[in-house]
């Protein structure tokens, strides 16, 4: 029985620690995705600044 109650304290450790790692994953993913935009809006940073101040000379 003592072991019975180990087993399923295991079983319960494992599925916490297995939904953690899902949602850290999934976070992880959302930091990448986030991460490459704002990169790609930076390189266009200048391409933007300048479009800008052509549409406002016209």
């Amino acid at each position: 029985t003592v072991e019975y109650i180990l087993f399923l304290q295991e079983v319960q450790e494992r599925k916490k620690f297995e939904f953690v790692e899902t949602i850290l994953s999934f976070m992880y993913g959302w930091l990448t995705f986030y991460h490459q935009g704002h990169e790609v809006a930076k390189d266009f940073k200048s391409f933007t600044t300048d479009l800008q101040k052509r549409l406002q000379k016209t």
